[in-house]
């Protein structure tokens, strides 16, 4: 398949996808971060859903406090151009600090990142605003190789000067420095040394507990960048994307949401997956498919963009009272029970 019959065969996929999850008898919008995924979704739902309602197309952004960390300027672009009916959230500190318990109930155990709570907030809006239904872009990372830590699966597929090249368009297209990408090319794909530095970063948990830590799951994860196929399918099936899905899942259902997700309908993963490694990233593009299949309907500003940033949350702002936090922390009960809490 060329190139060209690839660039149509996934873009009338893709339309296919999102045109059966416009189907509601409520009110359909959907998450706009302003990144690529998110944008190419906003843009067809809204041509397909204009051409049978006289609404414009709902889209909702969360957006951050702190500048470094917000694409709402890439979103209005997409709202500009569509004219779409835009619902902007932009939680503070002390919205932070208000809903933050109530997130932690909804999803029922400890994660990682205050991005979640940027989710919530999107859903919550929704709620307010009556769009009951939202299309969101999870999986398109994953079925695309959209994160650059795919970097070093892609480079030892190809020959050694090929490498060389392909190399040096990853640093050119991308976020990261050469410096940056031989670290993860070391990191990656080396199981000891990504076991040492989980078992470094877990020290603080206690040590009867260390033992129920999957390092195997690690060791397979590093194996599996020798064949970015299985890499792929490890990281849909069981490690990166379920948990993504699964605190999608409690966030919108806290709000009576139904998140569907057009790049994980079953038919457009299975064209993803087996287009050529090529079409995914080429010359350091990643989702390279997905920049050329929209050409026509996202200003360019959207379709090259390197950086990856999504409803990021202004971190350094919500977590600026570290001492509060931490007195907190080394009270609850349940951290002290699994932690040595004077590590943390």
């Amino acid at each position: 398949m060329n190139n060209g019959d690839a660039k149509i065969l996934f873009r009338n996929e893709l339309e296919r996808s999102i045109s059966i999850r416009l189907r509601s008898d409520v009110k359909v919008g959907a998450c706009l971060s302003g990144g690529l995924d998110s944008s190419s979704i906003a843009a067809i739902a809204s041509e397909l859903y204009c051409a049978t309602s006289a609404q414009p197309f709902t889209a909702i952004t969360a957006t951050s406090t702190d500048p470094a960390n917000d694409e709402s300027m890439f979103a209005k672009l997409v709202v500009d151009r569509y004219s779409l009916n835009w619902q902007t959230t932009t939680p503070s500190n002390t919205d932070f600090e208000t809903v933050v318990e109530d997130v932690i109930r909804a999803q029922e155990e400890p994660f990682g990142s205050p991005s979640i709570i940027m989710q919530y907030f999107v859903m919550q809006k929704a709620k307010e605003i009556g769009a009951i239904v939202l299309l969101d872009g999870q999986g398109g990372d994953e079925t695309m190789l959209g994160y650059e830590r795919y970097f070093p699966a892609f480079l030892m597929t190809k020959p050694f000067f090929r490498r060389i090249k392909e190399f040096y368009y990853c640093v050119l297209n991308s976020r990261i420095s050469a410096k940056t990408l031989l670290a993860y090319y070391y990191y990656f794909t080396r199981p000891n040394l990504r076991l040492k530095r989980q078992m470094l970063r877990a020290k603080f948990i206690k040590d009867e507990f260390q033992s129920q830590l999957d390092y195997k799951l690690i060791k397979e994860s590093a194996e599996s960048y020798k064949n970015i196929s299985t890499l792929q399918l490890l990281e849909i099936n069981r490690t990166q994307l379920p948990h993504l899905l699964k605190y999608e899942d409690k966030n919108s259902m806290r709000f009576s949401i139904e998140t569907r997700l057009p790049f994980l309908d079953y038919r457009l993963v299975e064209l993803t997956l087996s287009l050529n490694l090529d079409e995914k990233i080429r010359h350091g593009w990643t989702k390279f498919i997905l920049r050329k299949a929209n050409t026509d309907i996202l200003p360019s500003e959207i379709l090259w963009l390197k950086n990856k940033i999504g409803f990021e949350a202004p971190s350094k702002s919500w977590l600026s009272d570290s001492e509060s936090l931490l007195k907190v922390i080394r009270k609850s009960k349940i951290i002290n029970m699994y932690c040595n809490s004077n590590q943390i």
